[in-house]
């Protein structure tokens, strides 16, 4: 949190605001239980609360005070929001990537589906093209859900990295592989089951998941276990999942991942695509 880029993304607005409304909800509770009546009754001992200009202006000043602080907060989450997709393209630039916003819509969110299967995805809020041709590489800001999960439940943000050739199988049952120190951010992904590996640094360091075990052995070759055991084993290293699917692969990690680790997302998904096998 002390990135202020986390502040420039989703996450800072979303937890003002409900540091607000949680406060909104406390509020009521802590006024029945009396926990705040000594600090009110030497607030409301004050002599300008029993001034007339105050006693007729008291409710309006609340209601303005309400609704001044829901505009505030709306306001900082537009401005952060514009201050993000400045600072992305900006980035993309830099790299030589294109940057489009909204852009990709069903085609990009059907592309993904196809390797992911089970899950649905968002429209893809931003994303940027990094190369097209024998390998279409783009990354994504999208959200994700599994299929039969209840409808209340809310889809998970996530970055994405994208990555499609003719290297990956055509017809495939998703294998996903995950780093064991940051197993929370395959949670998400969690729904077929792990997959025996066998004893060694790779299963030390990483799970692999997929309704077809002897297929997901035979993807996560020795190559590829050898390269990810060093990837992981490197002084910085991006915490991230893989899926591999139908004609390519995308590797997620967490909404408030730096820009500055999103060619990390990239590297890592080229290396898998230099190990697959099938």
């Amino acid at each position: 949190m002390g990135d202020p880029q986390y502040w420039q993304g989703p996450r800072g607005p979303a937890l003002l605001i409900a540091v607000f409304l949680l406060l909104l909800f406390l509020g009521p509770i802590a006024l029945r239980l009396g926990i705040l009546d000594p600090l009110l009754d030497r607030i409301t001992g004050l002599p300008i609360w029993k001034a007339p200009a105050w006693t007729k202006m008291r409710t309006p000043v609340i209601i303005f005070l309400v609704i001044g602080s829901l505009a505030a907060l709306l306001a900082y989450a537009v401005h952060s929001r514009r201050n993000e997709i400045a600072l992305r393209r900006e980035y993309a630039g830099s790299q030589g990537w294109s940057y489009s916003l909204n852009d990709g819509g069903q085609e990009i969110t059907a592309r993904l589906e196809r390797i992911f299967r089970d899950f649905d995805f968002g429209p893809a809020a931003d994303m940027m093209t990094v190369e097209t041709g024998r390998r279409n590489t783009y990354l994504l800001f999208t959200s994700l859900k599994h299929r039969d999960a209840a409808a209340s439940r809310h889809r998970t943000s996530k970055v994405a990295c994208l990555i499609e050739s003719g290297e990956f199988p055509v017809e495939a049952v998703p294998v996903v592989i995950g780093m064991r120190e940051w197993r929370g951010d395959a949670l998400t992904l969690a729904v077929w089951p792990e997959v025996d590996i066998g004893f060694s640094l790779f299963s030390e360091k990483f799970f692999v998941q997929s309704e077809d075990p002897a297929w997901a052995r035979k993807v996560v070759n020795g190559s590829m276990r050898a390269v990810l055991t060093e990837y992981i084993g490197r002084p910085s290293y991006t915490p991230a999942a893989i899926t591999i699917g139908p004609g390519g692969a995308v590797v997620t990690a967490p909404p408030d991942l730096s820009i500055k680790r999103l060619p990390d997302l990239v590297d890592l998904a080229r290396l898998v695509e230099a190990t697959v096998e099938w």
